[in-house]
């Protein structure tokens, strides 16, 4: 879904807001909710202050706004990524805690992380915890994760649900979006990989990022 403009709503009145939200609802393939919940979503989304993320629920799905964009998901349980999660070896995929889908590699025409990193490597997936870093090729310097997320406009509830990979203790991939310098192959060489998550049900691949084609590393 990628979302509904809330500054076309503002631009309409009261009685059409609904009709745009009742389209929009039906268009993505739900039911529309009671007028108590189409009220909730026009005063609590629309009146929000900057910087603010709310959310109106109700037993078929919910509404959050991120910036100046509505988006409809399907009911989003509370999310608890718990301990780091080991990819054996052996393994073409791993499927993670949570619920939250499943990763496998992809292999990439040039860059990637090179083939035998990745099997010599111990790999780990883990989640946000505050403070990662991580080097992208053609950048200088560090970046902190949460800038990246806040430049690359990604909404609070898909953040915490992006897999992290590691290699050897060492942040390697943010799972769909960026593969850290240190370690990727340089553009135009060898063939690597790319880790790519096939999120649950509600999360769409990154936008603009179509998924590269499945391979057997």
């Amino acid at each position: 879904d990628p979302g509904l403009p809330i500054g076309g709503l503002r631009k309409v009145s009261p009685i059409e807001q609904k009709l745009v939200l009742r389209g929009w609802l039906k268009d993505s393939g739900y039911r529309p909710p009671s007028a108590a919940v189409l009220d909730a979503i026009l005063t609590q989304c629309l009146e929000a202050g900057t910087g603010r993320n709310p959310v109106v629920r109700w037993p078929e799905g919910e509404v959050r706004r991120y910036r100046e964009q509505l988006y409809l998901l399907p009911p989003l349980a509370p999310f608890a990524p718990g301990a780091p999660v080991a990819w054996p070896e052996s393994e073409e995929r791993v499927l993670l805690p949570g619920g939250n889908g499943a990763l496998r590699m992809a292999a990439m025409p040039d860059g990637g992380i090179p083939l035998a990193r990745w099997r010599s490597a111990t790999r780990t997936i883990r989640y946000r915890r505050g403070g990662e870093k991580l080097r992208l090729p053609g950048r200088a310097g560090h970046h902190e994760l949460r800038k990246l997320f806040q430049e690359a406009g990604i909404p609070p509830w898909i953040r915490e649900r992006i897999p992290l990979l590691y290699l050897d203790d060492q942040l390697t991939a943010v799972v769909g979006y960026w593969l850290a310098a240190d370690v990727v192959n340089p553009e135009g060489q060898t063939p690597g990989l790319a880790p790519v998550w096939l999120p649950p049900p509600g999360f769409q691949y990154p936008p603009g990022r179509p998924a590269p084609e499945a391979t057997s590393p």
